[in-house]
């Protein structure tokens, strides 16, 4: 916002959640370019947004929680600055925050509004009839609306209006919103006086007056064989502000009217019908090169067909989110051959710096990968060649079709040529398995029971005492410092071979510690909720088998993936019958038996016992601070002294479980315990948290344990 700023007050401060939740809706799908102008490095959007099942608003409102971690002090004045340079509703809902929270309640008693104040150098002031201030406001195409004082405005009323005065002849931006309110609050004015106004706007290529005909005039938002023409008329004089708020609107009425399953993105464009690849590349200008407007619907790769295929006569193409592209992977294989042929060809190759790459990805927000590359492909599909030539590729997420106001692709970048591909990075994101062995780096390690859907999101559980250390554990002083400090967790997937590393999976989000209780029984567990940017929930890749086949929910006996869903009380399974028992450890593996319930009434448990259920193996991160950050490692070191191991305190454990005949080794604890009861029901029963003296283990009930968590 060049000319108007917020009060410095409010922009010193952090802005507040709701208002970053505010701006994610505002902002939209202008949420990478404006993480990317936050300062957030093009490779980490891309890793967190693109190619992702959440909404354009969850995206954004992802870029927004990273900048909040990776900025200090974060400001308004940060997000205010970003906002500027990719403009859109984003300030807007800033001003608009600010003005409603500090409007007057019944209840309280009236604020003034520090909101906002002019920057401009100087504020002039007639003194003779009219005592107006005369504000020029510009942001980004945005008008700015000021509020009078009520004398000021009664003695602006007063003037006639000739309606035959243009509004673009009016001297200021200022004047010229007074004499459209004026006008639109009137019920005699003809509407076809505003269309004529539309129409000089687009010609006179004035994208502020008509935006702002466009938000004070309703009628016009949803007229859409108006909207048409006017899109028309914009292309044709190659307006190109214009046209984005128009294509726009089309395609919020279009949302508005039309349901799509499984949409992840939607834009408007413009095919590109350019018959030489250069003619009208290689700058930031926009430029129309023909007139066929598109919709463009993006749609998860799991959507068969979709409609309509029209909306008032405007095409709509659906698209499958598909990040592999096949173009690409043919130019992979040719790099690969070539670097054993000629691999100083291929070592010459030079790209460009982040500054540049981070122009263009500012520039063109459908723009997700940019890399160097020795060959350039022509002709693909029809007929493809490769040309052994230095090149920068450009991904994009549609090939042959240009975001309604945006600019061509540049037809090089430094002298170097450009070849076009379509296609988006994809962060891999692993299927995590039941019997994973989990725990922090530096700490010890245990076992992930079972998946939980825990406040909207996705988590796992295990013991608490895998997870937080014992002197945090039994104080209740200490407790307190557990809330210091994020506590991550780390997993290495069920199946994986020896050696693996250990990867990043999540944090601790909650947990349970004798003697904390539900109904009577004491529970040990923690929570982990994941971090869908590094692992994931697959129903039909819950475990491997000896095999290392995949093994889906029902093999394991559930009905769900998640505990919520599939917990069977002891109580009624009863003690009697031998249920068919399944459980998956990170050290004992997959386990089948047939073995009985037995009730612990009350059981004198050591603190001991439970750091020997716990897997004595470190999981600790051996790399020097000269290596990436992102790179991990794991390394099986010196076993725990025994000395840590050794504490007086003694527990009372209640109305727990245990089975004989399941096995249970060190680094098996949060092994959940799966059961098929009578009349063929199934669930998890409860989850193993101690070795029992007389061998098996320890189990605490499912149902107490969720219940603790106030899941059930």
């Amino acid at each position: 916002m060049t000319d108007t700023y917020i009060s410095p007050t409010i922009l010193m401060k952090k802005p507040p959640a709701d208002l970053l939740r505010k701006v994610s809706f505002a902002v939209g799908i202008d949420g990478a370019n404006l993480g990317s102008n936050l300062g957030i490095e093009s490779t980490v959007i891309a890793n967190m947004v693109i190619g992702k099942r959440y909404n354009i608003f969850e995206k954004t409102q992802r870029i927004l929680g990273y900048w909040e971690m990776l900025c200090d002090p974060v400001t308004i004045k940060q997000l205010v600055k970003a906002l500027e340079k990719i403009g859109g509703r984003g300030l807007e809902t800033i001003v608009d925050y600010y003005s409603f929270s500090n409007k007057p309640t019944r209840r309280g008693r009236s604020k003034s509004c520090p909101l906002l104040i002019s920057s401009h150098e100087y504020i002039t002031e007639n003194k003779g009839n009219n005592v107006l201030y005369k504000h020029t406001f510009s942001s980004d195409g945005f008008f700015v609306d000021c509020i009078v004082a009520k004398g000021i405005n009664l003695r602006v009323k007063a003037e006639k209006d000739e309606c035959s005065n243009r509004l673009i002849d009016c001297e200021s931006v200022y004047h010229r919103h007074l004499l459209l309110q004026r006008r639109i609050d009137s019920r005699y004015y003809n509407s076809s006086k505003l269309r004529e106004e539309l129409t000089d706007a687009i010609q006179a290529k004035d994208s502020l007056l008509f935006r702002h005909i466009l938000a004070y005039w309703n009628p016009f938002k949803s007229d859409i064989t108006l909207l048409k023409q006017l899109l028309d008329l914009a292309i044709k004089n190659q307006c190109g502000c214009c046209a984005k708020a128009i294509a726009w609107q089309i395609t919020r009425l279009f949302l508005k009217e039309v349901s799509v399953p499984e949409c992840c993105d939607i834009w408007p464009g413009f095919r590109c019908a350019c018959k030489f690849w250069n003619a009208r590349h290689g700058e930031d200008s926009i430029y129309f090169c023909s007139p066929d407007v598109v919709i463009i619907v993006e749609v998860s790769a799991q959507v068969n067909e979709c409609e309509p295929n029209s909306f008032y006569g405007i095409p709509i193409r659906y698209e499958k989110q598909i990040s592999n592209s096949q173009e690409g992977k043919l130019i992979t294989e040719k790099i690969t051959s070539l670097q054993n042929q000629d691999p100083e060809w291929v070592s010459k190759v030079t790209g460009i710096d982040g500054s540049r790459a981070k122009h263009y990805f500012a520039q063109h927000r459908k723009l997700s990968v940019i890399s160097p590359s020795p060959i350039k492909s022509q002709g693909y599909p029809i007929k493809q060649i490769i040309v052994k030539e230095p090149c920068i590729q450009l991904y994009c997420r549609l090939k042959g079709y240009i975001p309604v106001g945006e600019a061509h692709f540049p037809y090089e970048i430094d002298g170097i040529p450009t070849d076009i591909l379509q296609g988006y990075a994809e962060l891999l994101v692993e299927d995590i398995r039941i019997g994973s062995e989990v725990g922090r780096l530096g700490g010890k390690s245990g076992t992930l029971g079972g998946f939980v859907r825990y406040l909207g999101k996705d988590a796992f559980l295990t013991c608490a005492h895998v997870i937080i250390d014992k002197e945090y554990l039994v104080t209740k002083e200490n407790r307190q410092k557990i809330h210091e400090n994020t506590i991550n967790v780390y997993y290495i997937n069920q199946g994986s071979l020896p050696g693996t590393n250990a990867l990043p999976c999540g944090e601790l989000i909650n947990f349970a510690f004798p003697p904390d209780e539900s109904d009577g029984t004491t529970v040990d567990a923690a929570i982990i909720q994941l971090d869908k940017t590094c692992v994931k929930i697959n129903p039909q890749n819950m475990v491997f088998d000896q095999n290392s086949i995949a093994r889906s929910i029902t093999d394991m006996g559930m009905s769900s993936e998640y505990l919520n869903k599939c917990c069977l009380d002891y109580k009624e399974v009863g003690t009697i019958l031998e249920l068919q028992m399944r459980s998956s450890g990170s050290v004992s593996g997959l386990q089948q038996c047939q073995d009985k319930i037995v009730i612990e009434k009350e059981r004198r448990q050591e603190l001991q016992t439970f750091i020997d259920s716990v897997s004595e193996m470190v999981i600790r991160n051996p790399k020097s601070d000269d290596i990436s950050e992102f790179i991990h490692f794991k390394e099986q070191v010196k076993t725990v002294a025994d000395g840590e191991l050794r504490s007086p305190r003694v527990f009372t454990v209640y109305n727990q479980l245990s089975f004989s005949k399941i096995a249970f080794q060190l680094g098996d604890s949060g092994t959940c315990i799966y059961a098929v009861g009578p009349n063929g029901i199934t669930g998890c029963i409860g989850m193993a948290i101690a070795s029992h003296p007389a061998g098996g283990c320890i189990v605490t009930p499912i149902k107490a344990i969720l219940s603790s968590f106030r899941m059930l």
